[in-house]
């Protein structure tokens, strides 16, 4: 089963490149640009594929934005190499500008210590019995949000985020799930915790938007799941800056990742204005 996303080999080791295509992007029809979660994807991608272990931990600030039919360029360099992880960072850019930073660690720990998860799954109505989710303003059938299918079930996103009422408790919950089929990996869950910036603007009692300044994401464990739950949490806003965090879990009650971002909220319409606005 293929990633979300898969990159091209670049001219030498730790170089890939991307097409940055509709199917990656969000916004208005005719003006798109690379949504921050698979950007955030593209360069774990990349560090994933340089150091040949898998994520435990990435970060990333986004500079500027990307247009499709952009080229994105990684380059990735190795920081340290230990004998269970390795610690890298990626330099992502288009047409010479830098676009995203990224670092992050990758391994695995000794398998002699027993799993355990402590983070319990928060209630949630099942997928089947939530409504589709319907959006605000017209969009392209093929970007981004057309290649899950997307279920709230608690708070407001999409078209719902025309009440500004302020949110009794910032807690938002969306179910989503691939169109077509894709591993449950870390470039998956990266995209899907990026819901976290547009769940904040639709806290904040006022039409606004927000756009996301940093992202980080933590994968606690890989496991299939036809649905993923995201619930996010916005802790504060206060200066036009909002913190959020996020949990993902499959259908299960695994815990699949944790994310946090902070954002910056601005008074607008409910649409998709800026790189990680979901």
């Amino acid at each position: 089963m293929k990633s979300l996303i898969e990159l091209e080999q670049g001219g030498a080791d730790g170089q890939y490149s991307l097409t940055v295509e509709p199917r990656l992007c969000v916004g208005t029809p005719n003006h798109l640009f690379l949504y921050g979660g698979a950007g955030l994807a593209s360069a774990i991608a990349a560090m994933e594929r340089a150091s040949a272990r898998p994520l435990l931990w990435a970060s990333a600030q986004y500079l500027s934005y990307a247009r499709p039919p952009a080229t994105l360029l990684f380059d990735v360099q190795s920081l340290k190499v230990g004998r269970n992880s390795s610690q890298c960072r990626v330099a992502v850019s288009s047409q010479g500008a830098d676009v995203i930073h990224a670092h992050g660690t990758f391994g695995s720990q000794d398998p002699a210590i027993p799993p355990h998860q402590w983070a319990a799954m928060p209630d949630a109505p099942a997928p089947a019995t939530c409504e589709p989710m319907s959006f605000a303003w017209n969009r392209r059938q093929d970007d981004l949000y057309g290649q899950f299918d997307l279920r709230v079930a608690k708070g407001r996103y999409g078209s719902a985020r025309a009440d500004v009422s302020l949110s009794d408790d910032g807690h938002t919950q969306i179910w989503a799930r691939s169109m077509a089929p894709v591993r449950t990996d870390a470039t998956l869950l990266a995209v899907l915790a990026d819901f976290i910036p547009s769940a904040v603007a639709s806290s904040v009692g006022q039409s606004a938007v927000a756009s996301s300044l940093d992202n980080s994401l933590r994968v606690a464990a890989l496991v299939p799941s036809e649905w993923i739950l995201c619930d996010i949490k916005t802790s504060a806003v206060s200066g036009g800056y909002g913190q959020a965090h996020a949990a993902l879990f499959a259908e299960d009650g695994t815990l699949l990742a944790t994310s946090s971002q902070t954002v910056i909220v601005r008074p607008g319409q409910a649409r998709p204005a800026a790189q990680g606005d979901g």
